[in-house]
């Protein structure tokens, strides 16, 4: 029998990305089915708080990072996960006036419980 041709090959490995990039996708819905929190904007902005460590952050930088969406929107997004008890306030030690913004151990718990699930899809279809 012939060996698989290297285009048939690399489209095989297309198809297995794919189906586990749709499996990630459910995890996320899975992972936060008891809120509305579902959308890609959200996984930018809680995948990027994650990398920070813990680090706070203005809200204008989380708005800059949903980089598809207005400010006004993006707003609404930063209040509903504020409200969901995914993200919350701390002070600013430079400015007393204004509150930043950090990951809440909830939100962590569930992110890095998503990255698990994706790991284990993606190491499966490699």
């Amino acid at each position: 029998m012939d060996a698989p041709s290297p285009r048939s090959a690399k489209r095989a490995a297309y198809l297995r990305f794919v189906v586990a990039l749709h499996a990630v996708d459910e995890h996320w819905a899975n992972v936060f089915s008891d809120s509305d929190i579902f959308d890609m904007h959200y996984a930018k902005l809680f995948t990027r708080l994650w990398v920070t460590q813990g680090k706070p952050i203005s809200r204008s930088e989380a708005y800059n990072w949903m980089t598809e969406l207005s400010s006004q929107t993006a707003m609404k997004y930063v209040n509903r996960a504020l409200s969901a008890g995914f993200l919350a306030e701390v002070e600013n030690p430079d400015d007393r006036r204004s509150k930043l913004l950090v990951m809440t151990p909830t939100l962590s718990a569930r992110v890095e419980a998503l990255f698990d699930l994706a790991l284990a899809e993606f190491r499966g279809a490699l």
